[in-house]
């Protein structure tokens, strides 16, 4: 739902089935952008796929360590962990996408005279590259060890410095980049407008995510941001995962040792006068300090990982921007949900009620709460509140597409076109 806003910033995904070698787990996941829509929609656009890349490559070290004497993997394993250090020691050492840009860096410095002059974007085919070419068999034995929260949290690395590689402004020497900095989004407008120097395409704008795998009767969460997992229990609030906020002492801590300021501005606390998240993905003005890895800089990419496995007291889960929690509380859209399921109403039905109820009729009285973008996902994990089943044997789902009744108010959804004003309602059945 677009809300009282003049845009629409949120994207998502809803995937019953993903693509080898993760068939059989399903994916959701929710971007809530900000100082505009184009990383939220390279995100939903992206992660998918890089989840399944990271899998595939991950079970492939797997498969090659067991196959190795019990010395050699203790000795490799070693390694990798060094190696793992290694990487967090510099901030753009991330990924071979980093290195990548690197190369490309230094090719452009060399090639002065090219009457082209730079590019904006990768073209060595090795930026697609996986890490390790060659097929795998997704054999149960692989893959009850393999560690989504490891997958996932180098996924949001990985797609951070992806952002980073790409955004990367290089002036050509004809000058048009300044024509192509029109087109670009504003991002946060104070910040935008301060003087800051702008040295990359995303440096005003960003994304937070909240994805949530599920594959075997267990939940894996990662969250960068503010937009939220809850999981209804025995029709109590199960938070799988916590906001990322400036004021939080652990996050003040991190962004003052980067260098920057946490201000105290109207009901919510900004860094340097501007971001009202701690982590979140882009954002790279925020993530200039050369001497610090990526997980220290004032915003972090780095995600919390939950992992709950669903049990019989499991209704049903929610992912949604923090729209829909301005107005209430984690508790209360379980509650209103609940309530709803237990009457024999329909996730489609509920959604367009939920979203609707989370939208300020009058932001004076409520005094600017509950008028941003929204976005929720409803996953029902015991069948309630579903018409069909489709799917797969551990997934069966019942996929809406709901609008909110509320005139003026736009719905979105990343499966759906968005110009048809769709957002997606999923739920899930184990």
């Amino acid at each position: 739902m677009q809300g009282w806003r003049d845009t629409m910033e949120d994207a998502c995904i809803c995937l019953l089935e993903m693509e080898p070698p993760l068939a059989d787990t399903s994916l959701f996941a929710v971007f809530d952008g900000h100082g505009g829509s184009m990383v939220a929609k390279l995100c939903a656009q992206s992660f998918p796929l890089e989840i399944c890349r990271h899998a595939k490559n991950e079970l492939i070290r797997i498969k090659r360590q067991s196959e190795e004497p019990e010395g050699q993997q203790q000795e490799a394993t070693a390694e990798e962990e060094e190696e793992g250090k290694k990487k967090h020691r510099h901030h753009h050492s991330h990924s071979k996408l980093n290195i990548l840009r690197n190369h490309r860096k230094e090719e452009q410095q060399n090639s002065a005279t090219d009457e082209k002059g730079g590019s904006d974007s990768i073209e060595d085919d090795e930026s697609d590259d996986d890490e390790f070419d060659e097929d795998i068999e997704p054999t149960p034995e692989l893959m009850e060890k393999l560690d989504f929260g490891k997958v996932l949290t180098t996924t949001y690395m990985e797609m951070d410095a992806l952002l980073e590689s790409t955004g990367k402004l290089t002036p050509p020497k004809d000058g048009s980049i300044e024509n192509a900095l029109k087109h670009l989004p504003i991002g946060n407008p104070a910040m935008a407008m301060s003087g800051i120097e702008r040295r990359n395409m995303f440096d005003f704008t960003g994304s937070t995510a909240v994805v949530a795998v599920v594959r075997n009767g267990v939940i894996t969460v990662a969250n960068c941001g503010d937009s939220r997992a809850v999981l209804c229990r025995s029709g109590r609030a199960v938070e799988l995962s916590h906001d990322h906020k400036p004021e939080s002492p652990s996050e003040r801590r991190r962004i003052e040792n980067a260098g920057g300021k946490v201000m105290s501005m109207g009901p919510c606390h900004r860094i340097d006068w501007g971001l009202n998240l701690s982590r979140a993905l882009g954002d790279f003005v925020y993530k200039r300090a050369e001497s610090l890895p990526a997980e220290e800089q004032k915003v972090s990419p780095m995600p919390d990982i939950v992992t709950e496995e669903i049990t019989d007291d499991d209704e049903f889960m929610v992912l949604a921007c923090d729209g829909v929690f301005e107005l209430l509380s984690s508790q209360d859209v379980v509650d209103f949900i609940s309530r709803r399921l237990h009457n024999g109403e329909k996730l489609h039905t509920i959604v367009e009620a939920l979203l609707d109820e989370c939208c300020s009729r009058n932001p004076r009285l409520t005094q600017g709460r509950g008028t941003d973008n929204e976005t929720c996902i409803i996953v029902s994990l015991n069948g309630m509140g579903t018409s069909s089943t489709v799917g797969h044997s551990n997934v069966t789902a019942d996929v809406h597409f709901a609008r909110p009744k509320s005139a003026g108010k736009k719905a979105n959804g990343e499966e759906a076109k968005r110009d048809d004003g769709d957002s997606p309602v999923v739920d899930d059945s184990a």
